[in-house]
């Protein structure tokens, strides 16, 4: 028996806790809602109502300066708790690892290991924790060893340090871009792979010892990413992405959107075919969806609909069904959150100090972060997270 259907099949585990809280290292600054329903065009009967008060912050944590030009952008943000949570992105050809102990945060290097020999470019891009506060971290990297050789990467939080996974050869590079940890023993990384008969998607399940990848039932003719994953438990997985044609003109793009329900895979057919750019899962019964052309949507139990259009966003937090988030839209040409309360979408203007947002996260309490970069004026790149409480 495959070893993904038997840990599956058993969990019925508590619900994600994906999230960060934040503060300053530098002088923060801070933003009050504002109402934003001129700036959107809503695709359903959700109207927009007067906002609510929120406080906004954001931090730009320290990093090792690498080069004269850092670049050092964060891809990835999860949080056992509003004390521990992680960020992690790249740093220059380095990884980038980012932790938060509720007061300020702290640089966390990785073992010493094949991405520190010169001229290999490493990356992390997605990141998981547990509740009990162990996490694990994928991305890729091209490594100088005899030659160019491109490479999965997976290291676990544990025991007060960071460890080297070993990932089967098996699983190629770019085979590990996102992940989901239920426990110290449980965990799924998903990506996009491909092969004689066609791109597909990559599942490969953490038992606690070794990665197993596991075969899905699809396969796509077009060129595939895979850019989310989200869980309630390891029985209601979803997994996002895009599949795209090559070139410039007349491109053809499409939806990926896949379930596992403890036993099979399900290939969901969506209200709108321009990629999927992020899943939150708060609930078997609501699910979140953001697409590459703005669009929110939102699946209840027994059908999909569109609950708002925006104009841009790159990451979706779920807290609950009547509490989420959307990161890194455009109001009037300025980067802002959209929040949804149930009833109604409202946005707010983020703070000043950051320029990109690439991933976000909340934990059951309400609070929300949204992990990315700033570009200061002297062309530097700097990791950058924007956190608020609902």
């Amino acid at each position: 028996m495959d070893p993904f259907w038997g840990w599956a099949s058993a969990a019925a585990e508590a619900h994600s806790l994906e999230g960060k809280q934040t503060s300053m290292m530098r002088p923060a600054t801070t933003a009050r809602w504002a109402t934003g329903g001129a700036a959107l065009a809503l695709a359903c009967a959700a109207g927009f109502g007067t906002a609510q008060a929120a406080t906004m912050t954001v931090a730009h944590p320290s990093f090792p300066v690498l080069s004269n030009v850092p670049y050092a952008p964060l891809a990835g943000v999860s949080a056992a708790s509003a004390t521990n949570a992680w960020a992690v992105g790249r740093d220059d050809g380095s990884v980038l690892t980012e932790h938060w102990n509720g007061s300020s945060w702290t640089q966390v290097g990785i073992p010493a290991g094949p991405c520190d020999v010169f001229e290999s470019s490493c990356q992390f891009t997605g990141v998981s924790t547990d509740a009990a506060g162990d996490a694990v971290a994928v991305g890729n990297a091209v490594l100088n060893d005899n030659g160019w050789v491109p490479a999965a990467l997976a290291y676990q939080w544990s025991a007060g340090a960071w460890h080297a996974m070993t990932v089967p050869s098996s699983i190629n590079y770019m085979s590990l871009a996102h992940v989901k940890v239920f426990s110290a023993a449980n965990a799924l990384a998903v990506g996009a792979g491909s092969g004689s008969s066609g791109n597909f998607a990559v599942v490969t399940h953490w038992d606690g010892t070794a990665w197993t990848q596991t075969a899905t039932p699809f396969t796509f003719t077009l060129g595939l990413t895979i850019n989310a994953i989200s869980a309630t438990s390891p029985g209601d997985v979803w997994i996002g992405g895009k599949q795209q044609s090559s070139g410039y003109h007349n491109r053809v793009v499409h939806s990926v959107l896949e379930h596992f329900n403890g036993s099979a895979w399900s290939d969901i057919t969506l209200p709108d075919d321009s990629g999927v750019l992020d899943v939150a899962a708060a609930s078997p019964t609501s699910v979140w969806v953001l697409t590459g052309d703005g669009s929110v949507l939102n699946w209840n139990g027994s059908a999909w609909s569109v609950s708002a259009a925006f104009n841009g966003g790159k990451a979706l937090v779920a807290v609950s069904a009547t509490d989420v988030w959307v990161g890194g839209i455009f109001v009037n040409s300025t980067l802002s959150v959209a929040h949804y309360n149930g009833s109604s979408w409202t946005t707010a203007s983020a703070p000043a100090g950051i320029d990109s947002i690439t991933s976000g996260a909340a934990l059951p309490t309400g609070s929300f972060w949204f992990a990315g970069l700033q570009w200061p004026p002297n062309g530097d790149t700097a990791p950058a997270v924007l956190a608020g409480n609902g």
